[in-house]
């Protein structure tokens, strides 16, 4: 798996330095759900806050 996962949610972060790009994601049973990609420096710590998941 890549990226650490965030406690109790199981959403996960992928980040992607060279184009200051975040994506998160949450991995399921037989698939891999991409659930945002940030961009740009977008503070996405505080924008998923609220996601209960």
């Amino acid at each position: 798996m890549l990226g650490p996962a965030r406690p109790g949610q199981g959403v996960r972060i992928y980040p992607i330095r060279s184009q200051r790009t975040v994506v998160a994601y949450r991995v399921e049973a037989d698939e891999i759900v991409i659930l945002c990609v940030f961009y740009g420096g977008a503070d996405y710590a505080a924008l998923m806050a609220g996601d209960e998941g």
